[in-house]
């Protein structure tokens, strides 16, 4: 599990808690993001998966917040995260791909073109 990332340039902790209740206080958070506290919050009574994808869902709240929407609906981190997580689950060759080439962009010693 993970425990700490960067959205943006901010770094946020990630704990994985007990049950919070929402704000309306009728039901349970899976996860939630506190930007001011740098900090994510992910239901520990989750199953793996749904973990997985609640983190993501949290880190796309956090990145739409960091770039400036904060005013976006819940439909917005709620497709995107099942969409991403969808996405990355079945192409993992993409993934690494992804990862080379952007660690290959960072360090110019592997490319003598440049």
């Amino acid at each position: 599990m993970i425990n700490k990332l960067l959205i943006g340039s901010v770094s946020y902790s990630v704990e994985y808690t007990d049950p919070v209740l929402s704000n309306n206080k009728d039901d349970l958070l899976w996860g939630e993001i506190a930007t001011g506290q740098q900090l994510i919050k992910i239901n520990s009574s989750l199953g793996p998966d749904v973990q997985r994808i609640t983190l993501l869902h949290e880190i796309i709240h956090g990145m739409l917040l960091h770039y400036g929407l904060s005013n976006h609906k819940e439909e917005v981190p709620e497709l995107l995260g099942y969409a991403l997580d969808t996405f990355l689950m079945t192409n993992p060759e993409f993934v690494k791909m992804y990862i080379r080439s952007s660690q290959k962009d960072r360090d110019p010693r592997e490319d003598s073109s440049r």
